[in-house]
């Protein structure tokens, strides 16, 4: 058993991210964290092999929590930040109150004889 730091494993989740296009489960970030440490202490012939299991999307909440960014949906949610430890309650909207409307008659359209 290897001990690799919260803010390693960040940055190895961070650097698959960039470079592979991989978003990899926290658990294999820290596993990958350790194997770039230890790949700076091996010869240029010798290999590393990492097992990358799990689903990274389901980490991106602590991860964003962890880097204290923030997120929105769309530009008109700027400024109702999204984090990881979201707040699904219903957002409380200004809507115009609904008028009562009376339905239109739909005429016939009635074309002419030629």
């Amino acid at each position: 058993y290897v001990g690799i730091t919260d803010a390693e494993a960040l940055d190895a989740f961070h650097y698959l991210c960039r470079t592979e296009g991989i978003i990899p489960a926290l658990e294999s970030s820290h596993a990958v964290a350790y194997a770039m440490k230890l790949a700076k202490t091996m010869r240029p012939d010798q290999s590393i092999l990492v097992n990358l299991s799990g689903r990274g999307d389901k980490d991106i909440g602590t991860v964003a929590d962890l880097a204290q960014a923030d997120f929105y949906c769309r530009p008109s949610c700027r400024g109702q930040s999204v984090k990881g430890s979201m707040d699904t309650s219903p957002i409380q909207l200004k809507a115009k109150p609904a008028t009562a409307r009376t339905p239109r008659a739909r005429t016939p359209k009635v074309e002419s004889a030629k």
